[in-house]
């Protein structure tokens, strides 16, 4: 079977992990894979990256990229457009989003993706295209009559609310899906909610986590790590990870809030925060002074494998998004035996084990990060265990036979 993925963005996100995921389990089952994505390719030194990233994310896929600056006459895309104003890792600080575009740059987007589709599917011809994001390639593709699946992943369900004008787009792309995954049961209930398709072609998957790389492990030298990255972190101090982007979405600036209440009784609480992004973007201007940014780390946005090894040498990890679909972050983290700190925003609390917060409730993040830090060793052992044993329910090859089936009856659909 050939399998054809579209992104909206590139790798490092969410949708990322799943494609690269979906990649690895298809290609071991003999099928083929081609992925279609934007990115920012100005120059050979620009290539080199791309070609690159192709080698670490998804290596046995067929890398299909579709590059930006566009231009038409008068009409440029300086970089690929993001549905809701959170960074992305393969893109510029502060790029546009589609609410910013204008009619004639949304057409150059719509008209140039068709293009790049036409060239990729005639070349590669797929016997399933599956477009994640309910947005606006699965809208183009459904111009040229391509059956498509869709896969749902919360974002662009906020950005559905975000952005009035695109709202026609991704209602046209949902409807016209043969079937739409949803990566949990909170976003599912979005589907319904906002495209009026029918509950028998909504799906309701999951995700998993990489379990070769995330796992327990023995073996850290957490001081060997600490010095790699240039951190002076206590050897007795507690480590709490957390790994998303830098911005509001992500909840950051509640970690600064709940980390100033924290140092106001005890310094020995040191958090490390793994993502890209630029923090100042996600931090109110009105409220500099409440934010503590002493003991808080930022690597930057790092490898799989680095991040799994801070989890291991962590006490917990937190999650306090605003709003969530999965969290696949969070599956990462309690596969390593980590107890997760997470706010009820109906993706996360469907499977963490931890403590579960208010969204913005710095207080009770607080309140949660010193209790799991405090908690007695047995006590905390059986915590970690119960998070390790929730992780494992969670698996990329189960779901990968899931969609099989669903491409087997799509395929039959053609027939």
């Amino acid at each position: 079977m050939r399998i054809l993925f579209t992104m909206t963005g590139s790798w490092g996100t969410g949708s990322g992990t799943v494609v690269e995921a979906l990649t690895r389990e298809l290609t071991e089952r003999g099928h083929e894979i081609a992925v279609l994505y934007p990115e920012r390719v100005r120059n050979d030194e620009e290539a080199a990256e791309v070609a690159a990233l192709s080698e670490e994310h998804a290596p046995a896929a067929r890398h299909e990229v579709w590059p930006f600056p566009l231009e038409q006459g008068d009409v440029e895309l300086y970089t690929f457009p993001l549905m809701i104003a959170d960074p992305n890792p393969r893109n510029v600080r502060g790029a546009w989003t589609f609410k910013e575009l204008s009619e004639d740059e949304l057409s150059l987007y719509l008209s140039s993706f068709q293009e790049r589709f036409r060239e990729v599917a005639n070349d590669f011809d797929p016997d399933i295209v599956e477009c994640h994001h309910v947005w606006a390639m699965p809208y183009a593709v459904k111009q040229l009559n391509q059956q498509y699946c869709v896969v749902a992943h919360h974002s662009d369900q906020m950005a559905f609310h975000y952005d009035e004008r695109m709202q026609p787009y991704a209602t046209e792309a949902a409807q016209g899906a043969e079937y739409i995954f949803a990566v949990s049961e909170s976003t599912g209930r979005e589907v319904m909610d906002l495209y009026d398709v029918r509950d028998d072609n909504v799906v309701v998957t999951g995700n998993g986590y990489d379990q070769s790389v995330f796992y327990p492990r023995d073996d850290v030298d957490r001081a060997a790590i600490m010095r790699e990255f240039g951190l002076g972190i206590p050897p007795e101090a507690t480590v709490v990870t957390f790994a998303g982007k830098l911005s509001r979405t992500k909840g950051i600036d509640t970690i600064l809030l709940a980390n100033r209440r924290i140092r106001e009784e005890r310094d020995d609480v040191h958090f490390v925060i793994f993502g890209t992004g630029a923090l100042e973007d996600a931090l109110d201007e009105d409220r500099q002074d409440e934010y503590d940014r002493e003991n808080v780390h930022f690597p930057g946005h790092q490898p799989y494998a680095k991040i799994a090894q801070f989890h291991n040498v962590a006490r917990m990890s937190i999650m306090p998004s605003r709003t969530e679909g999965f969290g696949i972050a969070g599956l990462e983290a309690m596969g390593c035996g980590l107890p997760l700190v997470i706010t009820r925003t109906g993706g996360l609390d469907a499977y963490a084990e931890g403590a579960v917060i208010e969204p913005e409730d710095d207080a009770a993040l607080a309140e949660a990060v010193t209790r799991i830090a405090d908690m007695p060793a047995g006590e905390y052992e059986a915590l970690s265990e119960d998070a390790l044993e929730a992780a494992r329910r969670f698996s990329w090859p189960a779901i990968a036979e899931q969609r099989l089936e669903y491409f087997d009856a799509m395929i039959g659909e053609k027939v």
